[in-house]
């Protein structure tokens, strides 16, 4: 099944579909000439070993779909011909080495989130028409051993503002 076309009049619905994409093709980009790093838009089929950044998933262990991003809106003025929307977008950033490596597996980690944090600082509006601002907020880390080598999973969170 395909993607629905939109035939209201409305203005779009929320800026989440675009920051996903933003950060889709820009973290693309941004290591297209680093085959070590792939960038995947939501859940893997499977965990494989490599470096990874998934762009638009909460929990990278979960089973079933969790929340990719989070948004409230309101109308600011008396007419509903805007929206102010602020939410936060989660991605996760999964290095299994290959190897037993831990500070490996780590250090790739946090390089791929660096580069992460660089594009957001290059551009705080990622090119998305009516984005106020994003802002790198927050991290989670785990780390581990399995039989396939070193494991570093970092969950961070970025948050956006947006007039639509």
């Amino acid at each position: 099944m395909g993607a629905l076309a939109v035939t209201t009049t409305l203005r779009r619905p929320s800026v989440i579909p675009d920051l996903i994409d933003a950060l889709v093709s820009q973290m693309t980009d941004r290591f297209s000439n680093d085959s070590q790093v792939l960038v995947q838009d939501g859940l893997p089929t499977s965990w494989e070993i490599g470096h990874w950044l998934y762009v638009g998933i909460s929990d990278p262990e979960s089973t079933t779909p969790t929340p990719a991003a989070t948004a409230t809106q309101e109308w600011p003025l008396v007419t509903a011909t805007g929206r102010n929307e602020s939410g936060t977008l989660t991605l996760v950033v999964y290095v299994l080495d290959g190897d037993a490596s831990m500070k490996g597996a780590r250090d790739s980690a946090f390089a791929i989130l660096a580069e992460v944090q660089d594009v957001l600082r290059e551009d705080t509006r990622l090119g998305i028409p009516g984005m106020v601002r994003t802002n790198f907020t927050g991290i989670d880390y785990d780390q581990g051993q399995t039989e396939d080598g070193a494991l570093a999973i970092i969950t961070a969170r970025v948050e956006f503002a947006a007039r639509i």
